[in-house]
């Protein structure tokens, strides 16, 4: 009976394993597509990718700190109504705008991704990352 029970959990702890391996491996996947995409839109690719959601709790606050970032390109998947990415579009010029619907993975979620190589880390705390990074000596 015991060796019954820990083979059995032996086989969750792989099935697990294997299902977050999948997992990342999906991640690794998107992310690598938001690369290709900003770097076939953008020559100027500084290999920080802002994530914003309309839906987000951060949306106002990370709006406010990106009218105030000009001296740096940023590229920004924007997820929100079709008439708002417009009205940001025309304000931020000097942005790359890419709605979320070329990248529907990250959709829901508002964070910063910086590239490096092929590497990447994921940064949650974006209007902090945003202020620190571009509005420091301002």
């Amino acid at each position: 009976m015991i060796l019954w029970f820990s083979g059995l959990n032996l086989l969750l702890f792989v099935l697990l394993g294997i299902f977050l391996w999948n997992q990342k491996k999906k991640e690794n996947q998107h992310l690598q597509s938001i690369l290709d995409i900003v770097k076939q839109q953008s020559s100027q690719n500084s290999g920080v990718v802002i994530c914003l959601s309309y839906h987000s709790s951060m949306h106002k606050a990370l709006c406010e700190l990106i009218d105030h970032v000009s001296k740096n390109k940023l590229v920004i998947v924007y997820d929100a109504p079709k008439w708002l990415f417009l009205s940001k579009q025309k304000k931020w010029t000097s942005h790359l705008l890419i709605p979320s619907t070329s990248i529907p993975h990250l959709a829901d979620e508002t964070r910063v991704i910086k590239f490096c190589g092929t590497k990447y880390n994921i940064i949650n705390e974006a209007t902090e990352y945003i202020a620190h990074q571009y509005l420091q000596n301002h």
